[in-house]
């Protein structure tokens, strides 16, 4: 692996699990809007991984992150 290119976002103050989430949208648009479609996505938050990886995101604070984070996937 190595350094391509990164981001910053503003996120105000949130929760660990919010800001992660920003992390992991903001990183894969940079990914994509440079043209890479293969990727490995890597996080230390456990609960991060589980959300992206649930079948449904109930409605909660985070449920448009997670949305715009599998988009990416697609």
């Amino acid at each position: 692996m190595f350094w391509i290119k990164g981001s910053a976002v503003n996120t105000g103050l949130c929760t660990s699990v919010k800001a992660e989430l920003w992390a992991v949208v903001t990183g894969l648009e940079l990914a994509w809007s440079m043209g890479l479609r293969r990727l490995i996505l890597e996080t230390d938050s456990a609960v991060v991984v589980a959300l992206l990886l649930k079948e449904y995101v109930k409605a909660d604070a985070n449920s448009a992150l997670i949305t715009k984070a599998r988009e990416c996937f697609v």
